[in-house]
């Protein structure tokens, strides 16, 4: 993990120095289409091939379409393979590895996350 020598952010060395070029330095990234702007180019080529190039997904079980592949496998773990994730400490079992990861730190870490504010960052409790 590296650390923000501007906030409490932490993440992999790829992930701060995004963090650090879009958050702290204003990098963005424009699309060159309309007026969207991303933080980083990746975001902006997903969004380029979903909006400008209309490149649709379909699901072969079902009417269910999306704009990105990894939207499309995320549906069809949930809906058609029910593929789920189990908490090792209770009964939940999450449809996303995310999700119970978020589980496990609300529920059994005792870290909250502020409600809709995607720029904040947990708390930790001090011990």
């Amino acid at each position: 993990m590296y650390l923000c020598n501007q906030c409490e952010y932490k993440g992999s060395r790829t992930a701060l120095c995004n963090h650090k070029q879009s958050k702290h330095y204003g990098l963005r990234y424009p699309c060159d289409q309309c007026d969207f702007a991303a933080n980083n180019s990746s975001h902006l080529k997903k969004y380029k091939k979903s909006i400008h190039v209309g490149i649709i997904y379909p699901c072969d079980q079902c009417d269910y379409a999306t704009t990105t592949r990894g939207n499309l496998k995320q549906y069809k773990e949930l809906k058609h393979e029910e593929i789920r994730y189990p908490c090792d400490q209770c009964d939940y079992a999450a449809a996303k590895l995310t999700s119970l990861k978020l589980h496990k730190e609300s529920n059994h870490e005792g870290i909250r996350y502020p409600a809709f504010n995607v720029n904040m960052l947990p708390t930790i409790p001090q011990i």
